[in-house]
C-alpha cells in the first residue's frame, strides 16, 4: 500500500512539474525518483505477498534475493555518501 502511495505522489509531482516545463535534470527530478521507487516497492511487496499466500518456495527465494540486493544497494549508497560528504 505504501508503494502505491509513493507512486501516486510521484505521478502527482511529475504532473505538476510538467505544467512548468522544467527540463533541467529531468532524470534526477524528485518526481521521477518517487515514481521509480514506488514501482519497485510495489513489485517487491507484491512478490512477497504472492509468495507467502501461495507457499511457493521459488517466489520466496526470489523475494529474499531481491531484498538482499536492495540492502546491498542501500549500503553502497551510504558508503558513497559518506565518502563524498564534503562535495
Amino acid at each position: 500500500v505504501i508503494g502505491a502511495l509513493v507512486l501516486a505522489v510521484g505521478i502527482y509531482a511529475e504532473i505538476e512539474r510538467q505544467k512548468y516545463k522544467t527540463l533541467e535534470s529531468a532524470f534526477l527530478a524528485p518526481a521521477i525518483i518517487l515514481i521509480l521507487l514506488g514501482i519497485v516497492m510495489f513489485l517487491v511487496s507484491f512478490v512477497g505477498v504472492l509468495a507467502s499466500l501461495r507457499d511457493n518456495l521459488c517466489l520466496l527465494q526470489a523475494f529474499m534475493y531481491i531484498l538482499g540486493i536492495c540492502l546491498l544497494i542501500e549500503l553502497t549508497g551510504g558508503v558513497v555518501a559518506l565518502i563524498f560528504r564534503n562535495q
